[in-house]
C-alpha cells in the first residue's frame, strides 16, 4: 500500500452548526523544505475551509458593535461620570475642611484605569466569551497554528489570536467572586492582577496547545468529539464538548492560583504597613509601569510630600469579607488628588470608589457603621479604626465627609 496522497476529510460542527471542513493527507518527501525524497519521510498536510455565511458575518458585526457600546456606557456610568463629579467637588471645596483661606492651592487629578470594573461583571465577560466561540472556526485555525513550533510566523499569529481566550479566565474570576461573596468565603482567595492574568493566559497558550496536540490528551479530545451524535461519525464530528473542556482548562488557571496563593499566604502571613496603602506603588502592574514611565520623564514628586487615603485596603487586609470583589484587584481604579501650594506638591490623596468596599451592614459583628460624632472633619468619607470591644462591634467606622460622593479617602 502506498501512502502517497492518502487522507480524509471531516465536516466540523459546533452544537450542530456547520463551522468548516478539514482535510488531512500524506505525501511522500519533505514538501516544506522541498528536499530530495528520502525513504521514510512524509509530509502531513492539513487544510481548513470556512463556510461563507454573509448574514452570519453581519450578525457578528452587529453583536460586537452592541458589545462595544455596552462597555462604553458602563464605563461612563460606573467611573468617568464620577470622576467629573470629583473634579467639581475639588473645585468647590478643595482638599481640606475647613478650606484654606489663601488662594495659593491648586490641584492635579490623576485618573485610574476602570478596566477592572468591567472585568468584574460576569455578564460582560460572558458576552465576550460567547463572542469568542461565535468564531469557533478561527479558534481551530489558531490552535493549529499555535502547534506549529517549527514555523515562528504561524506560531506568532496563532498565539496572538489564541490570547483572546483570556476572557474565559476573567469570566471565571467574576463568577468565583460572586460565589465567594454568596457563601462568605472571601478569606480563601487572594485577589489577582488583571494584567498578570492576561500575561499568564497568553504565555500558557503555547505550552498548553503543545500538550493538547502532542500527548495522549489528544485521545481525550477524540473521545469528546464523539460524544455528541452524528449522522456520519467517521466524516463528521461536533467539537462543542472539546471546546467546553478547553474553556474550563483556561478558566482554571487564575482561579487555581488565587486559591493556592491564599493558602500559601495563610502560612506566612505578613501585615502590610498602612503607609503603603497610600502610595502609588500599591497598584497593579500596568498602572505601576505607566507611573514609573511618567516619573522617568521628569514628573516626580518630592519625598517630603504627605500621602493619605487608601483606608479601604486597611479594612480589606484586616478581613477579606470587606472586599466587594475578592478575586480581582481594584487598586488601579483609584484616583490620586495631588494638592499643590504655590505649584509645589504638598499632599497626595488616594481616593477609592465606595463600591470596592462591602460594609456588611447585614452582619452586626462585621458592619461598618457611620460615625456621625466626627462628621464633617474631612472632605471625603474615610474609614477609621475603632477599638474592638466585643463581637457586636465593628473594627472600622465610616467617618463622613463634607462631600456626598462615591469616593473614599
Amino acid at each position: 500500500m502506498t501512502w502517497q496522497f492518502r487522507g480524509a476529510c471531516q465536516y466540523l460542527t459546533f452544537f450542530g452548526l456547520f463551522v468548516g471542513q478539514g482535510c488531512l493527507w500524506l505525501s511522500v518527501g519533505d514538501d516544506i523544505t522541498m528536499a530530495p525524497p528520502t525513504p521514510g519521510v512524509f509530509t502531513l498536510t492539513y487544510t481548513f475551509q470556512r463556510p461563507q455565511y454573509g448574514l452570519w458575518l453581519w450578525f457578528k458585526f452587529g453583536y460586537r458593535c452592541g458589545l462595544l457600546s455596552l462597555v462604553l456606557i458602563m464605563t461612563w456610568r460606573r467611573y468617568y461620570r464620577h470622576c467629573i463629579e470629583l473634579q467639581h467637588i475639588v473645585r468647590a471645596l478643595g482638599h481640606a475642611s475647613p478650606r484654606p483661606d489663601d488662594d495659593d492651592w491648586c490641584y492635579e487629578l490623576v485618573l485610574g484605569d476602570p478596566t477592572a470594573l468591567i472585568l468584574m461583571d460576569p455578564g460582560i465577560c460572558g458576552l465576550f466569551s460567547i463572542d469568542l466561540w461565535l468564531s469557533a472556526q478561527y479558534m481551530g485555525i489558531s490552535m493549529v497554528r499555535a502547534a506549529q513550533t517549527a514555523n515562528l510566523y504561524s506560531l506568532f499569529f496563532g498565539f496572538l489570536y489564541y490570547s483572546r481566550t483570556v476572557w474565559f479566565a476573567y469570566f471565571a474570576l467574576a463568577v468565583t467572586s460572586h460565589a465567594l461573596k454568596r457563601f462568605r468565603k472571601e478569606h480563601l482567595f487572594a485577589d489577582v492582577d488583571k494584567t498578570l492574568v492576561a500575561i499568564a493566559v497568553a504565555c500558557s497558550n503555547i505550552p498548553l496547545t503543545y500538550v493538547q496536540t502532542h500527548t495522549p490528551l489528544v485521545r481525550v479530545y477524540m473521545w469528546l468529539f464523539a460524544c455528541l451524535p452524528s449522522a456520519d461519525p467517521y466524516h463528521q464530528v461536533d467539537v462543542a464538548i472539546g471546546c467546553i473542556l478547553l474553556s474550563l482548562i483556561i478558566a482554571s488557571v487564575p482561579v487555581s492560583y488565587g486559591f493556592g496563593y491564599r493558602a500559601y499566604r495563610a502560612q506566612r502571613k505578613r501585615q502590610t504597613p498602612n503607609a503603603r496603602y497610600t502610595s502609588q506603588a500599591f497598584n497593579g502592574l500596568k498602572t505601576r509601569s505607566v507611573l514609573c514611565l511618567v516619573r522617568a520623564c521628569g514628573r516626580r514628586y518630592p519625598k517630603s510630600m504627605l500621602e493619605s487615603g487608601g483606608s479601604v485596603y486597611a479594612a480589606i487586609e484586616a478581613d477579606p469579607r470587606y472586599a466587594q470583589h475578592p478575586t480581582l484587584s481594584l487598586r488601579s481604579v483609584d484616583c490620586y488628588l495631588v494638592c499643590k501650594k504655590r505649584r509645589v506638591p504638598k499632599q497626595m490623596m488616594r481616593l477609592s470608589l465606595a463600591w470596592s468596599l462591602d460594609r456588611n451592614l447585614s452582619d452586626p459583628a462585621m458592619a461598618i457603621l457611620d460615625d456621625e460624632t466626627i462628621a464633617g472633619r474631612t472632605i471625603f468619607d474615610r474609614l477609621e479604626t475603632t477599638p474592638h470591644l466585643g463581637t457586636l462591634r465593628s473594627t472600622f467606622k465610616l467617618q463622613l465627609g463634607v462631600a456626598k460622593s462615591v469616593w473614599l479617602a
